[in-house]
């Protein structure tokens, strides 16, 4: 019974201490992570990849409408039947 108890103490010991050192990284991580994203190198490349991505979006569209013989992007619908009716 002296060795479950001691078990268990120790146990218990090693979660608390565990826990704490673990928020302690966990913190450290999330400070760094938002020192990371407020950089200014990095917004500017997030918005660089935002910009190209929305191209290249673009350019597919296009290329589809024209592949499916439309012309205009505005009336070519991912997903949508000639008549309006989703497809299955």
């Amino acid at each position: 019974m002296k060795g479950k108890i001691t078990l268990l103490t120790g146990g218990i010991i090693g979660y608390i201490a565990g826990s704490k050192a673990g928020r302690q990284r966990f913190e450290q991580i999330k400070s760094l992570s938002k020192r990371f994203v407020k950089n200014p190198t990095v917004q500017a490349a997030a918005t660089e990849a935002t910009h190209k991505a929305a191209d290249a979006a673009s350019k597919v569209s296009h290329a589809a409408a024209a592949k499916v013989g439309r012309h205009d992007s505005q009336d070519a619908h991912v997903g949508a039947a000639p008549n309006g009716y989703p497809t299955p």
